[in-house]
């Protein structure tokens, strides 16, 4: 089978672009310039933003199951779910 240059080019920029990536990070981490206190910031927020989104899916599974509690709160919970569950299904 022959190896196709471009497939061969897509291989090593994919190096390169990991490479420069890995360096970049460091480069983050260790500088104190007004660019790198942003960039640090915004890769902070945007991981706390994905662990929202990681805990969010386990709360809602939790709610499914319906072992997030039998509080007033979460049988509310539950009820609100369940009901925009149904509403949903049936504007489809």
């Amino acid at each position: 089978m022959e190896t196709n240059k471009l497939q061969v080019w897509q291989k090593k920029h994919n190096k390169r672009v990991a490479e420069f990536h890995k360096n970049h990070v460091n480069n983050i981490q260790n500088g104190n310039g007004l660019l790198a206190r942003w960039e640090k910031f915004v890769y902070n927020k945007g991981k706390a933003l994905a662990n929202i989104n990681v805990l969010h899916k386990n709360h809602v599974s939790e709610v499914e199951r319906g072992e997030n509690g039998n509080g007033l709160l979460a049988k509310l919970e539950r009820f609100i779910y369940n009901k925009g569950k149904k509403i949903l299904k049936s504007s489809k």
